[in-house]
């Protein structure tokens, strides 16, 4: 809810807002935060002919509370699709499930 919750713009020196990118891939191919609805759009890709094994960071998302309330952070998510959130390979989605937020904001 943009309501409630504001993304930190993670690179200034570029238009528009963007969240922090993690070292789990190196390309990134599109990051971009609609501050009028509230989401997100971001992809990666591991450089041509090579495969993610292990563990990283995908991304960080730094939020700024606007009001006191209850946040709900879903994910676009739909198993089987590969142009929602995934984790594709081949063409595959790779997830079988997210799991959504939901965060309690308190006034000061």
């Amino acid at each position: 809810d943009p309501n409630l919750l504001q993304v930190v713009d993670s690179d200034p020196e570029k238009p528009g807002i963007q969240i922090l990118p993690g070292d789990a891939l190196p390309i990134n191919v599109y990051n971009l935060v609609d501050t009028k609805t509230g989401d997100i759009k971001f992809s990666q890709l591991t450089n041509f002919g090579t495969n993610f094994s292990g563990q990283g960071v995908l991304a960080t998302i730094p939020f700024k509370a606007l009001s006191a309330g209850t946040a709900y952070i879903t994910f676009d998510f739909v198993k089987g699709s590969t142009v929602d959130s995934n984790v594709a390979y081949r063409g595959t989605d790779r997830l079988d499930r997210v799991i959504d937020g939901i965060y309690k904001i308190l006034p000061k």
